[in-house]
């Protein structure tokens, strides 16, 4: 009887630290960055292999990569001779602009640009 109640009291514990929760769901919550101007927004999406910045039009429904993911890490990894992950981008502090798509991050403890267009 104690083996059980001891494993019942485990059990709660791994929930309430969240242990449970992270490998039972993914993407249960969206924390959508709006940008300036628009109906749209990005978000990140987790994945078996990482990530993925997604781009939402709120007017059409419109779900889609936010960018060309490849081609930044081909671009980055060119700019600075690291091997970069297609699906484990090194970027934080991101900001997305349209028309063109333009996303802003720090990496490699720089500021980056990258301009869809030109990429």
């Amino acid at each position: 009887m104690k083996n059980a109640v001891l494993s019942r009291y485990e059990q709660a514990q791994t929930l309430l630290q969240g242990n449970l929760t992270t490998q039972i769901t993914k993407n249960d919550a969206v924390y959508p960055h709006w940008i300036e101007g628009s109906h749209c927004f990005w978000y990140i999406r987790d994945t078996e292999n990482g990530n993925e910045f997604r781009l939402v039009d709120a007017d059409t429904a419109n779900n889609t990569f936010a960018f060309d993911h490849k081609a930044m890490a081909d671009s980055l990894a060119l700019a600075t001779g690291q091997t970069i992950s297609v699906d484990k981008l090194p970027i934080k502090h991101v900001a997305i602009a349209l028309s063109p798509i333009q996303v802003c991050f720090r990496a490699f403890e720089k500021n980056w640009q990258f301009d869809t267009d030109t990429a």
